[in-house]
């Protein structure tokens, strides 16, 4: 079973309080040109972003299963 979703950012609904940047700076962070939080990882674990996603105010950070053209679904080229 692959346990890696696709992370996504509701940007609607999000408050830009900010939260999941300092929470997982690693897969979250700043645009400052376009004033929006953006994505440094689209494909990660429940268990890395279940603490943001917890204390979100507005519930915008979601997971899904990949989709089957999803980055997600390639072979980690780092693992040989």
């Amino acid at each position: 079973m692959n346990d890696i979703k696709e992370l996504s950012i509701n940007r609607v609904a999000c408050s830009k309080c900010m939260g999941c940047v300092e929470m997982c700076p690693e897969i979250f962070a700043w645009n400052e040109h376009d004033e929006e939080i953006v994505l440094r990882r689209q494909c990660v674990t429940q268990n890395e972003v279940s603490e943001a996603m917890a204390l979100c105010p507005r519930d915008c950070i979601e997971l899904s299963d990949p989709s089957a053209d999803s980055p997600c679904l390639l072979p980690d080229p780092t693992n040989d």
